[in-house]
């Protein structure tokens, strides 16, 4: 199946507008609308971690590097500031069920994986504002956890990609 983005979205507005014959069948595609919009939003959401944690580990070696550590410093707190951020938006509309039963519990769970492997490497992300030697045992650590959390990030979006395929093709 070819993506395209918006397609999803585009192609349940044709098919609300067609359907002027009954207010269940509105309402019925109304809420889907509303879950793919939700589902569009998530998919971006859980994109965006990926590169939120990329630019995390990105600012830890800039520091340990010793470049421009001012900022790289500055750079860390925000992008960890707005990874957490991104996992909060995504449980909370877990938890209040915006997605019904697509899935619901796999994405729980894969955003609590996700959860746990960054709480781990944010403490260790977090050495580079001790102001003291950089232990090469935590710089190795990062580099080893860096691509097992990518891997679960791009679980949950791909959780993200089936919930709206799904929800596409019901």
């Amino acid at each position: 199946m070819d993506y395209k983005p918006g397609s999803l979205i585009k192609s349940f507005d044709q098919i609300f507008e067609d359907s002027k014959s009954s207010d269940d069948v509105k309402s019925s595609f109304s809420s889907l609308r509303q879950q793919l919009k939700y589902a569009a939003l998530s998919i971006n959401i859980a994109g965006r971690l990926r590169m939120l944690l990329q630019k995390s580990c990105k600012e830890y070696f800039m520091i340990i590097c010793q470049f421009n550590i001012i900022d790289s410093r500055r750079q860390l707190k925000r992008s960890q500031s707005a990874f957490e951020q991104s996992l909060l938006v995504l449980t909370r509309n877990i938890d209040k069920g915006i997605f019904f039963d697509h899935e619901s519990s796999k994405i729980s769970a894969k955003i609590n994986d996700v959860k746990k492997l960054w709480d781990l490497l944010k403490e260790h992300l977090d050495h580079c504002f001790l102001d003291q030697d950089v232990d090469p045992k935590v710089t190795k650590f990062i580099a080893k956890l860096n691509p097992e959390i990518l891997e679960q990030i791009e679980d949950l979006v791909c959780l993200f990609e089936n919930m709206a395929y799904d929800l596409h093709d019901s």
